[in-house]
């Protein structure tokens, strides 16, 4: 794989998760969530000359901005923020619908929006600095990082720098140097933050979660890698979508709890709330919710017009356009389909002897054990390192997501459900994968006699 293929992969990559991970309330995009003395979900509409917002509340459908055209919304606690088209000026609505214009610059544009509770944190086309965010509709600062994407939680907000690496800030301190410290050494397309808890597809394309986890929030279901391209964290749950039909799966607390009716719809975004979450279909482009908080308010589909599933942009798209982008845009712009992952790898090099294997008498107490069932809790505890030959140096960067990969292709092959296991397919394109990772890699690993 050449350098310039590289970057073409990575930019790629980086596209389509840093759209997709919508954080509790949300990072922008055309559905948003507010919650607290009342709970608001607002939308843009499709087909209408502005892409205008339009908001339920309480039963009730109406607009907001009628005549204005807006490319995203999130929301927070009792506040829900839009972002002009163009990126030039951001609004933001208190719980009355008041609105107050709290960003306006015709140079520095927004071009990324995450609501936590209370803190609103926007990404600008700066260099560097290129982070702003708010707290009651006032600058708290500007920090001195270079973030690609934030995302924004109960009390902290968490962001992928251009690095790859992430980094965590905000009034609950302990919360943000527990997850950033628990995604230490992991190169990250992305990252979405809940209550106490963080989730993001790491370069080698499987979800991880880091933080708090009394309600199993953080315990991923088993997967392959990119099989998840979408993600919404709340309080206490996790959803996502899976990428071969759009389907959400949810775990942790009941605020993503997933009935039949939900399970068998495909969806193009979700987002969720403090104890439930709102997906955008792909059938008619309708809103539904789940789970235990929406409950109490039973109402789907809610009723909106046809909301966009994306924002109507005026520049090309680095891949395809959405179907039927004209009419949904009304002319004006078009809406980028997320790009396919399509990785190439150079040919397989011979490979060297395999390292002697640990005896038992180095694990468990000299006991046998399986190989398997001492594997696999260090597998799925991140650690490693733990299970590398001693004699061998450590994995340099490259080296270190190829044997990460493999290591969770094997954790998948052993599952006990046949159906969860990957195919000969996904095995070799992981081997692929893998082999790339490494083909310019001259540590440690390759070196060692």
């Amino acid at each position: 794989m050449t350098s310039s293929t590289a970057v073409i992969v990575l930019c790629t990559l980086i596209s389509i998760f840093v759209s997709r991970v919508n954080a509790l309330g949300g990072s922008a995009t055309t559905v948003a969530i507010s919650y607290g003395v009342n709970i608001t979900i607002c939308g843009i509409v499709a087909g209408q000359p502005s892409q205008r917002i339009q908001c339920w509340r309480n039963g009730q459908v109406f607009p907001v901005f009628y005549n204005i055209s807006f490319e995203s919304i999130s929301g927070g606690r009792d506040v829900f923020c839009g972002v002009r088209s163009g990126g030039s000026t951001l609004v933001c609505w208190d719980t009355q619908l008041v609105p107050k214009r709290i960003y306006y610059n015709e140079t520095l544009l927004l071009r990324h929006l995450s609501i936590g509770d209370r803190q609103i944190c926007g990404i600008t086309n700066a260099t560097d600095p290129n982070v702003y965010c708010w707290r009651n509709g006032r600058l708290s600062g500007r920090r001195e990082f270079g973030f690609r994407s934030v995302s924004s939680g109960l009390g902290f907000t968490c962001g992928v720098m251009f690095n790859d690496s992430v980094g965590c800030f905000g009034i609950d301190s302990v919360s943000a140097r527990g997850v950033q410290e628990g995604f230490a050494g992991f190169g990250m397309l992305s990252i979405g933050v809940g209550g106490g808890h963080a989730c993001g597809v790491n370069s080698t394309g499987f979800l991880i979660c880091r933080g708090n986890n009394d309600y199993r929030q953080i315990d991923v279901p088993q997967h392959s890698a990119f099989e998840f391209h979408g993600l919404a964290l709340g309080a206490n749950h996790t959803c996502a979508l899976r990428r071969r039909n759009n389907s959400v799966v949810c775990w942790g607390g009941s605020g993503g709890e997933v009935n039949d009716d939900i399970a068998s719809v495909s969806f193009e975004t979700i987002v969720a709330g403090l104890d439930f979450t709102c997906g955008l279909t792909t059938d008619n482009f309708s809103v539904v919710c789940w789970g235990v908080g929406w409950v109490r308010n039973d109402s789907n589909p809610l009723g909106f017009d046809q909301i966009l599933p994306g924002p109507c942009v005026r520049s090309s798209c680095p891949c395809a356009i959405f179907p039927q982008s004209s009419s949904l845009c009304s002319g004006d712009g078009s809406i980028c389909r997320p790009c396919d992952i399509a990785i190439s790898a150079p040919p397989v090099p011979a490979l060297g002897p395999p390292s002697p294997p640990r005896t038992s008498s180095e694990v468990n107490g000299g006991a046998p054990i399986s190989l398997v069932d001492y594997a696999v809790p260090i597998i799925m505890a991140g650690e490693l390192e733990k299970i590398l030959d001693k004699r061998v140096g450590m994995p340099e960067v490259n080296e270190a997501e190829a044997v990460e990969l493999m290591a969770y292709t094997a954790l998948h092959c052993v599952n006990s459900e046949g159906m969860y296991r990957p195919t000969m397919t996904d095995i070799v394109a992981n081997l692929e994968r893998a082999l790339g990772l490494c083909s310019g890699s001259h540590g440690s690993m390759s070196s060692s006699d």
